[in-house]
C-alpha cells in the first residue's frame, strides 16, 4: 500500500512539474478560474495565484484585494483559492489577539485566508510579526499563586495572508506588508457579467 501511494506521489510530482513548464501555464490557470464562475478580473486572477506560490519560495508575497461591497471580491478569491491543495489552505473569519501563538498548525508554506481584513485587526501585532520575522516566540504566565511559572508559545512559518477590504486604505504597517489589488468595478464588466448571467439562464445552467 505505502509503495502505491509513493508511486502516485511521484506521478502527481511529475505531472506538476510537467504543468509548471509549459509555456500555457498562466493560460490554463486564468482558463480555469474562468470556468469556475468569476467573469472578467484576468490580471487579478493570476496576481492571486502566483501569490500563493511565493509560499513555497524564501520570501511570501500576501494580497489584500480591495474594493466596495458587492464588487464579486470574495468570489475572486475563493475561486482562486480553491485550486490551492486543501491542506495548504487555511481559511479563517477572524482571529484573537494572542491566537497566531497559540495555533497547531505548521504555517509554513500555506495560505491563511482572512475572509474580512477587519477580522484579524485584534491579532494583527503577531500577524506582522510573522510577516516580518517568519515566527513568534510569545512567554505567557500560567498557573495561579505561588505555582505561577511562564511557558514560551512558538510558532514558525510565514504564511501567504490574503484578504479582502472594503476600505480604501487600511492601518499604514499593513500597507507596507499586502500587495493592494483592487476589484474590477467598470461598468464594461458590469455588463459582461449580466452577458454570462443571461447566457447561463438561456442555457439552462442557472
Amino acid at each position: 500500500m505505502k509503495k502505491k501511494k509513493v508511486r502516485a506521489n511521484k506521478k502527481i510530482h511529475a505531472a506538476a512539474l510537467e504543468l509548471l513548464r509549459s509555456p500555457d501555464f498562466l493560460y490554463q490557470v486564468r482558463r480555469l478560474v474562468g470556468a469556475a464562475g468569476v467573469v472578467g478580473e484576468h490580471e487579478n486572477r493570476l496576481i492571486l495565484y502566483l501569490a500563493c506560490l511565493t509560499g513555497y519560495l524564501d520570501r511570501e508575497v500576501s494580497v489584500l484585494v480591495k474594493g466596495p461591497s458587492s464588487t464579486g471580491k470574495s468570489n475572486l478569491v475563493k475561486t482562486v483559492l480553491s485550486l490551492i491543495p486543501p491542506e495548504k489552505l487555511l481559511t479563517r473569519s477572524s482571529f484573537s489577539r494572542k491566537a497566531l501563538a497559540y495555533g497547531e498548525e505548521d504555517l509554513a508554506g500555506k495560505i491563511l485566508y482572512l475572509v474580512e481584513h477587519r477580522g484579524g485587526k485584534d491579532g494583527e501585532l503577531f500577524r506582522r510579526l510573522l510577516q516580518s520575522e517568519g515566527e513568534l516566540h510569545h512567554e505567557a504566565t500560567t498557573g495561579s499563586g505561588q505555582n505561577r511559572r511562564t511557558q514560551v508559545k512558538r510558532r514558525i512559518g510565514a504564511p501567504v495572508f490574503i484578504s479582502t477590504t472594503t476600505d480604501e486604505r487600511v492601518y499604514a504597517d499593513d500597507e507596507t506588508r499586502f500587495l493592494s489589488i483592487r476589484a474590477d468595478e467598470s461598468a464594461e464588466l458590469t455588463r459582461e457579467v449580466v452577458r454570462d448571467q443571461f447566457s447561463k439562464k438561456r442555457k439552462g445552467k442557472i
